[in-house]
């Protein structure tokens, strides 16, 4: 496995990146997390990958095990507010909303690509 190659890039609910992280966390992983926060007005794939977000960049570096993070948000300290900080989301929530990322393509407009 090569540290930090770059992947493909997908779109998933905040509620799911702060399951995913708290899964990394108990595991004592180590890891580069590079995501852009989407406005809510943003409703497409093809919105999704035309919005240049730059301005809204976030990079979580963390090493789980030695309890160390250091978050960046544009360039500065992350806020207590950003999700990649915030604790995982309740059991029940997890339990009741079973979202998956939406990868997304070039090419791809208005409709979700079936991944099932």
């Amino acid at each position: 496995r090569v540290p930090f190659a770059p992947y493909a890039a997908v779109a998933l609910p905040a509620f799911e990146l702060r399951r995913g992280l708290a899964l990394a966390r108990a595991r004592g992983e180590r890891f580069r997390l590079s995501y852009t926060r989407l406005p809510r007005e943003l409703r497409s794939p093809g919105a999704w990958l035309a919005h240049d977000g730059h301005a809204a960049r976030v990079v979580l570096d963390e090493d789980s095990r030695a309890g160390r993070a250091n978050c960046t948000a544009n360039g500065g300290a992350c806020t207590e507010g950003e999700p990649a900080l915030l604790p995982a989301p309740p059991c029940w929530l997890s339990a009741l909303l079973l979202p998956y990322p939406t990868p997304l393509h070039s090419g791809d407009s208005t409709e979700i690509r079936c991944i099932t």
